[in-house]
């Protein structure tokens, strides 16, 4: 009969068989629950990010609303806008927003001040990164 180590401590488990009549496969309890545990919180996380996956899918302005908010958060940018303000400023342009050459960014009045109604216009990524560019002093 093969012994394996503990999956949790690296520890090879006792030889003897337990009450069940099979081998251990962990060095002890603790360890048992330990597994238990995690495999329990991996399978609750994979089923968490499947259910934002399907949200996203059926809410997709809000989800791109709540994903720019964050983005503007971590970039420690104010955000003023409500959801409504924001999705009435997109308009019909919403489905050409993107990261891609030719797609339009919400962009701020010489790229300082919060992102509200009265700092932001839409322009391409093309001429977006030509004003940092010039701002910067750079020419290519």
């Amino acid at each position: 009969m093969e012994t394996r180590n503990c999956p949790e401590c690296g520890v090879r488990p006792p030889s003897r068989v337990h009450s069940g009549g099979s081998p251990r496969i962990f060095c002890s309890r603790r360890c048992a629950r330990l597994g238990q545990h995690r495999r329990y919180h991996v399978k609750t996380a994979e089923k968490h990010r499947r259910e934002i996956r399907e949200w996203e899918k059926a809410h997709p302005e809000y989800a791109a609303f709540l994903k720019q908010r964050r983005s503007a958060a971590y970039r420690k940018i104010e955000w003023g806008l409500a959801f409504d303000s924001w999705l009435t400023w997109w308009g019909t342009d919403f489905l050409k927003r993107g990261r891609k050459i030719g797609s339009l960014q919400m962009c701020r009045t010489n790229d300082c001040g919060p992102y509200s109604l009265e700092n932001i216009y839409k322009d391409t990524i093309s001429s977006n990164v030509s004003f940092m560019r010039k701002r910067k002093g750079r020419t290519t």
